[in-house]
């Protein structure tokens, strides 16, 4: 299970909404691609 899929069961847990879970999953995502994007590659 990677960072970002257990941050979504860590919410689901918390009983956030679907919205919630998929608005903050969606920007670490984005976070990630952007970090790798600059610093990584």
């Amino acid at each position: 299970m990677n960072v970002v899929e257990r941050f979504s069961f860590y919410l689901e847990q918390e009983r956030k909404s679907i919205n919630t879970i998929k608005g903050y999953t969606l920007d670490i995502k984005q976070y990630i691609r952007w970090f790798k994007e600059s610093y990584i590659s």
